[in-house]
C-alpha cells in the first residue's frame, strides 16, 4: 500500500496577468521504504507538488483537479485535499515532514535552534521539556553537528548555511514522520 498517492494533480496560480498552470496532471505514488526523487529544471513544479501535499500553498493557488492520499503510520487513509486545516496540521510534523530548500526562510530567526526543535516534540509527542531537549540533542548529533550545546543556544543567523540545512533535516525528523 502506498504511503503517498498523487493522482492527476493540477494546480494554478492567479496573478496580475491572469491564471497560470503550475502543475498539469502530475501522478505518482511512494511506497513504504521507497525513496522517490522528483527531478526537474527550475519552475517545473517540484516545490509546488510538495507544498500542495503538505497543505502549504499560497492563497493565490488553486487546485484545479486531482487527489492526494496519505496513509499515516496508524494505517489511516487521509484525503489531503479535503481535510480540515486543524487535522492536517496534526499530520504535519508527526506523520509528514518537508525539508525546505532555503533554511533561512524556514527557521524562525528570533527563536534559538533548541527552542525550535523542542517545540515540535512538546506539541506532537507531548514530551516534558527535559525529554524534548534530550531528543533534540540526539537528532543534532545524528545529522553530524559536533558542537550541539552551542547550536542549541544559537539563533539561525549565526550558523553557516550547511549547519542551518542540517538543523532543518533534524527538525523534519524530530517526530519521526
Amino acid at each position: 500500500m502506498p504511503v503517498l498517492e498523487i493522482d492527476d494533480l493540477s494546480v494554478s496560480f492567479s496573478g496580475r496577468s491572469g491564471k497560470h498552470i503550475a502543475l498539469k496532471s502530475v501522478s505518482f505514488s511512494v511506497n513504504k521504504g521507497e525513496i522517490v526523487a522528483i527531478v526537474g529544471e527550475s519552475g517545473s513544479g517540484k516545490s509546488v507538488t510538495s507544498l500542495t501535499a503538505m497543505g502549504l500553498l499560497a492563497n493565490s493557488a488553486a487546485i484545479e483537479r486531482g487527489s492526494i492520499h496519505f496513509h499515516s503510520r496508524h494505517g489511516q487513509r487521509h484525503d489531503l485535499l479535503n481535510m480540515k486545516e486543524d487535522d492536517r496540521r496534526q499530520l504535519r510534523g508527526r506523520d509528514m515532514a518537508m525539508i525546505f530548500q532555503e533554511p533561512m526562510t524556514s527557521l524562525n530567526p528570533v527563536l534559538k535552534v533548541g527552542d525550535q526543535l523542542t517545540e515540535a516534540l512538546r506539541d506532537h509527542q507531548l514530551c516534558d521539556a527535559a525529554t524534548a531537549d534530550k531528543k533534540a540533542r540526539e537528532l543534532l548529533r545524528k545529522v553530524r553537528i559536533a558542537d550541539v550545546d552551542r547550536v542549541m543556544k544559537s539563533y539561525p543567523a549565526s550558523l553557516s548555511g550547511g549547519m542551518r540545512q542540517r538543523v532543518m533535516i533534524a527538525q523534519a525528523l524530530v517526530c519521526e514522520p
